[in-house]
């Protein structure tokens, strides 16, 4: 101890036992050649068995891959194209089926002859099943009202 009460300040007086440093080193070498080879093989079993255990392919399977996602180059003129088609089918007058005489009309045009005439009355339910008239809405038979 110092005068001041303090022990004096000292260092350690053994160093590290290198021979046993050593044999600790060449333990742990040995260990992991033995243990890495080992765990290879068990992982190569494992996946040997997984692989013998699987079901056999059913042969109606699917085996080409699905297309990829066709994507638009220019999403703003496929647009533009898509509404001038609808504005076509609402705009212009088609034939739907020329040999029953079923068109198609005008939006405008059919919502005038709907204010000038009025809705259609619906006939009395039939004993077996739909009322009778048109298959698809917004189509109407020349006959029954304007001309195309």
């Amino acid at each position: 101890m110092t005068s001041s009460g303090h022990p004096a300040h000292d260092h350690e007086r053994t160093d590290v036992q290198a021979p046993l440093l050593g044999w600790m080193a060449l333990t742990l070498a040995v260990f992991l050649v033995i243990t890495i080879p080992m765990l290879v093989g068990v992982f190569k079993l494992l996946m040997w068995q997984d692989q013998r255990d699987q079901p056999e392919r059913s042969p109606l399977a699917i085996t080409e891959e699905p297309p990829a996602p066709v994507l638009q180059a220019v999403p703003s003129l496929e647009l533009g194209e898509y509404r001038r088609q609808q504005r076509k089918l609402l705009d212009e007058y088609q034939w739907i089926d020329k040999q029953q005489q079923i068109v198609r009309i005008p939006i405008d045009k059919a919502a005038q002859l709907i204010a000038e005439r009025g809705l259609p009355k619906a006939p009395p339910a039939a004993a077996g099943g739909a009322p009778p008239g048109n298959d698809k809405p917004g189509e109407a038979k020349p006959g029954s009202g304007g001309s195309p």
